[in-house]
C-alpha cells in the first residue's frame, strides 16, 4: 500500500475516537432484547450479538457477546469507519491533500505522498534532511543547500528509493557542509577530517609514531607504534627513551650531562658530558621558551629546561604533552583548539575557525558547526546567528568578500574585494589573512609543521614544531660555536652541529680539550668543560702511564685498536650482541650467529637477524608461517581472538573477534566504488587507529549508514555514523561521526541491531531501547516522532533477542515474540494490518509456552521465528526471483531445523544456524541459499552444501555467510563488491573466506 493512503486511513480512524475512549455498548442496563441493544456504534469491529442473560459464558451481564467476525475480514476491500462500509482506498479519496494530483495508488494517479500538498510530480525539490521527495523523482535531492560555499551540495540532501529499488540513493556529495575545505576532490590533510569525502580519515597522510610522555622527541623504549598525524603532540618518531618521564633522558643521538645519570640510555653514566643550551622555564611546567635567551651548561640549571617548545611560558597547564582541555586555549601547543567531548558530542573548535565553542569559553562561538559564525559579521539570508547576538538575519550591512580560490575559508586580501554584499558568496570569505590562496593547507588556525613553510600565515616558520638550538660549525668537525646558535626543527642544517663548545672553530683537527695527566701529549678521559687548558688530542688508554697512548677497546673493524699486535681478536666489540640475534666478528665484519629465546628468522634473510618472535607474532605464532588470521593475536605461542559475532549487510560482510577487532570485506562504508575491496581487509574506519574499538566486545552491528560495537563487561559501546541520514541511527544525533565515539546512553546494551534509519538494543535488565526514525512507530514508544536518543520501548521486559529492518522491529521475551512498526505486507503477522507503535505479542502458529521462541529475524516485508524445537515459522511477503512466492498475513510453519540455534533474514531469504550446518530458504536469486541448485527458490529450509557446522549465520540482500564451530568463515551468493572475501564471481555453495582461520 502507498504509505500516504495508509497514514490517511489511520488519521481518519483516529478522528472517530475524538480523543476519548470508545463508549460502552448502547442500551439500558438490563437484559438485551435484540442485537441492536448490544450495538456499540462502531462498524469496523463487527456486529455485537444478544444471546440473553446466562445463555453463554461469553455473554456479559446484559447478555451481550462480542461479534463473531469482522465485517470485511477475508475481503480484498478494507473497512472505513466514517463511511460505515467496506471498500478500496480510492473509494475514500483520490486527492487527499488537495494538491490537484491523484494518489499513485489510484488508477491514473501519480502523487507519491497524497497527504502532503507540497509533494507531487513537478513540485520544486528542496533539501530538507528528512528525505522528502517533493517532486516524486528519487533522482533529485535539492541543490539549494551549500552552506560553506564550496560548490558541493550537503550530503544530507537526499531522497530515499521506493521499496524494492536497490540502486544507490541520490544525494549531495559534500560530507561536511560546514567546512569550506572539506569536499570531494580536495587534498587529504592530516587533521582528523575526511577532507576529500571518500569515507576515510587521514588516509595516506598519517605516520608511525610512539608515545612520548615527556615531550623530548623520543618515545618510550619498547612502546608500540600508532598511526597519527606528523604534528601530534605526545608522540615521537623513535622509541629508545629509557625514562619517558623526564626530558633529561632519551636514546641516541643524545648526550650525557654532568648529573651522575645515564642521559643517553646506553648503560654508561656521564661519559663524554657536554654543555648544552637551557631555556627559561618561567611557569615551571618542564618546557622552556625557545625565543628567550639560552644558557649553555653541562649541569642542569634550576628553572630552566632542555626543551624550548613551550608555546605559552606564562601558563603551567599549557605545554607540549598537556591534555587538551575545554577552555579556549591551545593546551598541548599543537596550534589547534582540539579538545573533544565524545560523550557530549562536541569539540572545542568544531568548525575550525579558530574561535572556541561557547561551551568552552563564555565569549566563544555560538554555532560551532558553521565556519561563518561566532565573531563573524551578520550574513543575511542564511538563517544563522553569525555574530552571536541572539538575533538571526537582523539588519545586516553589506560585507566585503575576498576571493577564496583554494576553498579553505580564508580570503586573499591582496587580490582585492570581489563583491560587496550581505549574502554569502561561494568561493569567497570575509576573513582575509590567507598567505597562499592556491594552497588549502596554508591558512590561519593551523600548526606550523617542521618543513620550512609558514603554514599558519604569521610570518614565522616552524615555530610550533619543537625547535632546538644548533651551533655554527665552521670547520666541519661536528662541534659548533656557542655564540652562533640557530633555532631549527627537523634535520640538522648544513654547516651546523648539535654540539657546542668547539675549542678551535676553524681547525677541524681540534674540537675539544683534554686533560693530559702523564704529559705524553695525548689526553685521557672526557673533554674539559673549558677551552683554556689541556691538549687537543684525546683517547689515551692510560693517562697515568706516558708509555701507553693507544686506545683500549678492540673493535670489529679490521684494525688493531688496542695496539696488542692482534686484529679483531676474541672479545672484539661493536657487533650488536643484544636483543634477539647473536653476531660474531669475522675478518672485520659482524656476521649472523643465531637466534635467542623465542626469536626465529622466518624470512630466510640473515642480514636482518631474527625478525619473528613466535611468542607474540600473529604471523608466526608458535613457529614460522603459523598465522592467526586477520585481526587475531598471538599470546604465549597460541592464537587468540575467537569470532563472537557476524554481520552481513548489503554488499559487505564483517566478523568480530573477542579481542575487540572487527574484520570487514566487500564494499566498505561508506558505499563508494573506490572503497570496494575483495578480500577480508581490516577496515580503518571501523577499527580505529589502535586496531580495536572495544576490548572483549561481544556484538557488532553494521548498516548502510552506521555501525556500533559493544557488549564488553565494562559496558562501553562505540559507534560511528558515516552517511548521515538525519535520523541519528547510530545514537549520536543527526551528525556524521567517522571516528568511533562512546555512546553513554547505550552503555548497558548486551546486544543491538542497526538498520538504515533506526536501531534497537537490549539492556542488561532485559529492557528494549530504540533510536532514530519513527515514521511507523518502529521505536516502540507509542508515538511516530523521530528521536536520535536511545530510549525505552513501551511494555516489554525480559527481552533476550532483538532484530530490526527498515520498517519494523521485533524481540523475543519470555519465549514470546513481540513486533512493532509498519504492518504492510503482513510483516507483523496481524491480518488486520493495524499499525503497532508499541511492542505487541504476535500470534504464533506454534504454542510459545510448550515450545518457546528462541530467535526472530526481520526482513524487508517479512518476519520469521525459530523455536527451541527447531520449528521455523514466517509471516509476510517473500518474493521469489521477483515474483511473489510466499504471502501470509499470519505466522505459518515452513519447516524444522533440528538443533537450530539462530535465524537471520535478508531481503528475500533466510538462513538458520545449527551444529550440523546452515539451512536456508526463500528466494534463491543470486544463489543466496547455497544449495548448489542455481536459483532454485524454496520455502523448505535446505542445507547449504559443504558446511559441517554453523555457530553463526547472517544474510544480506544477495549473499549469506556462516562461521563454523572451528571459527572458519564461509560465504556464498553474489560477489559484485568482494562481499564473499574472494575475487571470484558469484558462487552457489559456501566458499571459504581466506585469511580467517
Amino acid at each position: 500500500m502507498n504509505r500516504t493512503i495508509a497514514r490517511w486511513i489511520l488519521a481518519l480512524a483516529l478522528t472517530a475516537c475524538d480523543g476519548t475512549p470508545p463508549p460502552a455498548d448502547a442500551g439500558p442496563a438490563m437484559s438485551c432484547a435484540s442485537d441492536e441493544d448490544c450495538d456499540d456504534g462502531v462498524f469496523c469491529n463487527g456486529a455485537e450479538r444478544c444471546l440473553g442473560v446466562g445463555a453463554a459464558p461469553e455473554a456479559d451481564a446484559r447478555g451481550c457477546a462480542a461479534p463473531e467476525a469482522l465485517p470485511c475480514e477475508g475481503d480484498a476491500e478494507r473497512c472505513f469507519e466514517l463511511l460505515g462500509r467496506c471498500g478500496t482506498d480510492c473509494d475514500v479519496t483520490r486527492d487527499a491533500d488537495g494538491d490537484g494530483v491523484a494518489s499513485s495508488d489510484c488508477e491514473g494517479g501519480t502523487d507519491c505522498d497524497d497527504l502532503d500538498p507540497r509533494v507531487y510530480p513537478g513540485a520544486t525539490e528542496v533539501c530538507d534532511f528528512a528525505g522528502t521527495d517533493e517532486d516524486c523523482n528519487p533522482e533529485t535531492f535539492g541543490e539549494d543547500r551549500d552552506v560553506d560555499g564550496d560548490g558541493h551540495v550537503d550530503r544530507r540532501c537526499f531522497n530515499p528509493r521506493p521499496p524494492g529499488d536497490d540502486r544507490p540513493v541520490a544525494r549531495g556529495d559534500d560530507c561536511d557542509d560546514t567546512r569550506p575545505g572539506v569536499a570531494p576532490g580536495n587534498a587529504e590533510e592530516c587533521n582528523g577530517l575526511d577532507d576529500d569525502c571518500d569515507g576515510m580519515v587521514d588516509e595516506g597522510v598519517t605516520v608511525a609514531r610512539y608515545p612520548d610522555a615527556d615531550g623530548d622527541g623520543d618515545g618510550e623504549a619498547g612502546a608500540e607504534a600508532v598511526q597519527v598525524c606528523p604534528d601530534t603532540t605526545g608522540t615521537a618518531a623513535t622509541a629508545t627513551d629509557c625514562d619517558d618521564t623526564s626530558a633529561l633522558f632519551r636514546g641516541a643521538p643524545w648526550f650525557e650531562l654532568c648529573d651522575g645519570a645515564d642521559n643517553d640510555c646506553d648503560g654508561t653514566v656521564d661519559e663524554d658530558p657536554r654543555a648544552v643550551p637551557w631555556y627559561v622555564d618561567a611557569d615551571g611546567d618542564g618546557f622552556g621558551d625557545a625565543d628567550g635567551a639560552a644558557t649553555i651548561s653541562c649541569a642542569p640549571i634550576p628553572d630552566r629546561s632542555l626543551l624550548g617548545t613551550d608555546c605559552d611560558d606564562g601558563r603551567a597547564q599549557v605545554h607540549p604533552g598537556s591534555v587538551e582541555a575545554c577552555n579556549g586555549l591551545d593546551d598541548d601547543c599543537n596550534g589547534r583548539l582540539d579538545f573533544r567531548d565524545a560523550a557530549a558530542g562536541f569539540a572545542e573548535d568544531e568548525d575550525g575557525d579558530g574561535i572556541p565553542n561557547r561551551r568552552c569559553h563564555p565569549a566563544g562561538d555560538c554555532d560551532d558547526l558553521d565556519f561563518f559564525s561566532g565573531g563573524a559579521p551578520e550574513i543575511c539570508g542564511d538563517r544563522v546567528d553569525n555574530d552571536c547576538d541572539g538575533m538571526v538575519d537582523e539588519e545586516a550591512p553589506p560585507i566585503d568578500w575576498y576571493a577564496d580560490l583554494d576553498g579553505d575559508g580564508w580570503g586573499d586580501e591582496a587580490a582585492g574585494v570581489v563583491a560587496t554584499q550581505c549574502a554569502r558568496l561561494p568561493r569567497a570569505s570575509f576573513r582575509v589573512t590567507d598567505c597562499d590562496d592556491s594552497d588549502p593547507s596554508r591558512h590561519p588556525v593551523l600548526a606550523d609543521l617542521c618543513d620550512g613553510v609558514d603554514q599558519d600565515c604569521d610570518a614565522a616558520v616552524d615555530e610550533d614544531a619543537g625547535r632546538r638550538a644548533v651551533f655554527r660549525d665552521v670547520d666541519g668537525d661536528g662541534a659548533g660555536v656557542d655564540s652562533e646558535a640557530l633555532l631549527v626543527c627537523g634535520p640538522l642544517p648544513a654547516g651546523y652541529a648539535d654540539v657546542p663548545r668547539d675549542c678551535a672553530p676553524t681547525d677541524p683537527t681540534v674540537t675539544f680539550r683534554f686533560a693530559d695527566m702523564d704529559g705524553d701529549g695525548v689526553g685521557g678521559g672526557e673533554p674539559l668543560m673549558t677551552c683554556g687548558s689541556g691538549v687537543a688530542i684525546g683517547g689515551d688508554c692510560d693517562d697515568r702511564d706516558n708509555t701507553i697512548t693507544a686506545g683500549c677497546m678492540e673493535l670489529c673493524n679490521g684494525v688493531d685498536d688496542d695496539a696488542d699486535g692482534r686484529i679483531d681478536e676474541t672479545g672484539a666489540m661493536g657487533c650488536p650482541n643484544a636483543g634477539s640475534t647473536t653476531w660474531t666478528c669475522d675478518a672485520g665484519s659482524c656476521v649472523y650467529g643465531g637466534c635467542v629465546g623465542a626469536a626465529l628468522s622466518c624470512d630466510g634473510q640473515s642480514a636482518n637477524g631474527c625478525e619473528a618472535d613466535v611468542e607474540s607474532d600473529p604471523f608466526h605464532c608458535g613457529g614460522c608461517g603459523l598465522a592467526c588470521g586477520i585481526g587475531g593475536d598471538c599470546v604465549a605461542r597460541a592464537c587468540v581472538g575467537t569470532i563472537v559475532d557476524l554481520d552481513v549487510e548489503e554488499q559487505r560482510s564483517c566478523v568480530l573477534r573477542d579481542n575487540g577487532r572487527a574484520v570487514c570485506w566487500g564494499r566498505l562504508p561508506p558505499s563508494q566504488p573506490a572503497t570496494t575491496r575483495a578480500e577480508p581487509t581490516p577496515e580503518g574506519i571501523l577499527l580505529g587507529a589502535s586496531g580495536a574499538v572495544v576490548s572483549d566486545a561481544r556484538w557488532l552491528s553494521v548498516s548502510e549508514s552506521a555501525w556500533c560495537v559493544g557488549g564488553a563487561p565494562d559496558g562501553v559501546v562505540q559507534c560511528a555514523a558515516y552517511s548521515g541520514t538525519g535520523f541519528g541511527e547510530a545514537g549520536l544525533g543527526a551528525s556524521v561521526f567517522m571516528s568511533p565515539m562512546a555512546v553513554a546512553m547505550m552503555s548497558d546494551l548486551v546486544d543491538a541491531e542497526l538498520d538504515l534509519y533506526h536501531g534497537c538494543g537490549i539492556t542488561t535488565a532485559g529492557g528494549v531501547v530504540c533510536w532514530g526514525r519513527n515514521a511507523y512507530g518502529e521505536l516502540g514508544r507509542g508515538t511516530q516522532i523521530d528521536d536520535p536518543t536511545p530510549m525505552a520501548a513501551v511494555g516489554i521486559a525480559g527481552a533476550t533477542v532483538i532484530d530490526t529492518d527498515t520498517f519494523h522491529s521485533c524481540a523475543v521475551a519470555g519465549g514470546r515474540v513481540y513486533c512493532w512498526g509498519n504492518p504492510s505486507g503482513g510483516r507483523l503477522g496481524d491480518p488486520s494490518g493495524t499499525p503497532a507503535t508499541i511492542p505487541v505479542p504476535v500470534a504464533l502458529a506454534v504454542d510459545p509456552v510448550s515450545d518457546p521462541a528462541i530467535d526472530v529475524a526481520c526482513a524487508n516485508t517479512s518476519t520469521c521465528v525459530l523455536h527451541a524445537s527447531g520449528v521455523v515459522e514466517c509471516a509476510g511477503s517473500i518474493a521469489f526471483s521477483g515474483v511473489p512466492g510466499f504471502y501470509e498475513t499470519r505466522f505459518v510453519t515452513v519447516g524444522t531445523v533440528a538443533g537450530g540455534t539462530a535465524i537471520s533474514g535478508g531481503s528475500t531469504h533466510y538462513c538458520v544456524a545449527a551444529p550440523t550446518g546452515a539451512y536456508c530458504f526463500g528466494s534463491d536469486f543470486a544463489a543466496a541459499l547455497g544449495n548448489g541448485a542455481g536459483q532454485s527458490d524454496s520455502m523448505v529450509p535446505t542445507a547449504a552444501i559443504g558446511l559441517s557446522s554453523a555457530k553463526l549465520v547472517d544474510t544480506g540482500d544477495t549473499h549469506s555467510c556462516a562461521v563454523t564451530l572451528a571459527d572458519e568463515v564461509y560465504c556464498w551468493g553474489l560477489n559484485t563488491s568482494g562481499q564473499l572475501g574472494t575475487r571470484t564471481g558469484p558462487v552457489d555453495v559456501p566458499t571459504r573466506v581466506p585469511g580467517l582461520p
